[in-house]
């Protein structure tokens, strides 16, 4: 009953890689959160939708 009662403690943004390092620790380090992310395997879904976005504009432009 206990476990079904508690609270969550884990946010989305909690399990991202160096969410606990603060923008000096970072910098210390030579690295970003997105630097991070990319080592860690995670992709950044905007970026890959604005690369589509520009291969699609690319294609109608020759068209194709």
């Amino acid at each position: 009953m206990r476990i079904m009662n508690a609270e969550k403690s884990e946010t989305a943004e909690d399990l991202q890689p160096g969410h606990n390092l603060s923008d000096e620790e970072l910098a210390k380090r030579h690295t970003s959160r997105q630097q991070l992310r990319k080592q860690s395997g995670l992709v950044d879904l905007s970026a890959l939708v604005e690369k589509r976005k520009a291969e699609l504009r690319k294609q109608q432009q020759e068209g194709g």
